[in-house]
């Protein structure tokens, strides 16, 4: 397990106006990073508002998509993330791309899984390419500017007040 240590943010209007999006949302992400030492992801999203949340979320399915595609962003996500994802694209209005995600999340056919089977395993009974269109629409979309981490960050820009920050979270040590 990887050492963690208490990290100290400040995220201002002032930050926001200078910074992108990713580093807007870090101690966001960093929180979200506390869901994979066993600590539910309502637990761990409590203390953030849902337009943090919601934005955080679509980046984390940005890099997912980018690396490996909705394969990968469903076998390393949590599942109730899902639905942060897509009320994000819904928030956007980037009504294209949540029903893209909404069609991928209805290819795991999530509801006919028994109870504790992992989304892994599901996804692995899955055909070679089962996402394969998800992955062309979202990559479409984000190939032609403004792209989603683009998009993500006229939002904050527009409401810095949601994304205001002063607080300490666990980061991994360097």
């Amino acid at each position: 397990m990887t050492e963690k240590v208490p990290v100290h943010f400040s995220i201002t209007e002032a930050f926001i106006a200078e910074h992108d999006a990713y580093d807007i949302l870090e101690p966001v992400g960093w929180s979200f990073a506390a869901h994979g030492e066993d600590v539910p992801l309502q637990v761990v999203i409590s203390g953030l508002r849902a337009q943090q949340v919601e934005c955080q979320s679509l980046l984390w399915y940005r890099n997912e998509v980018d690396n490996g595609g909705h394969a990968q962003f469903f076998g390393n996500a949590p599942s109730d993330l899902w639905i942060e994802t897509y009320s994000g694209f819904d928030r956007l209005d980037l009504q294209e791309q949540a029903r893209n995600l909404m069609q991928a999340i209805d290819i795991l056919d999530v509801h006919a899984m028994p109870d504790g089977v992992p989304t892994r395993a599901r996804l692995a009974e899955l055909p070679e390419g089962a996402f394969a269109a998800h992955d062309e629409i979202f990559h479409a979309f984000d190939r032609e500017p403004p792209h989603l981490d683009e998009l993500i960050l006229a939002y904050i820009r527009a409401h810095p007040q949601w994304f205001l920050f002063e607080g300490v979270v666990m980061k991994d040590a360097d």
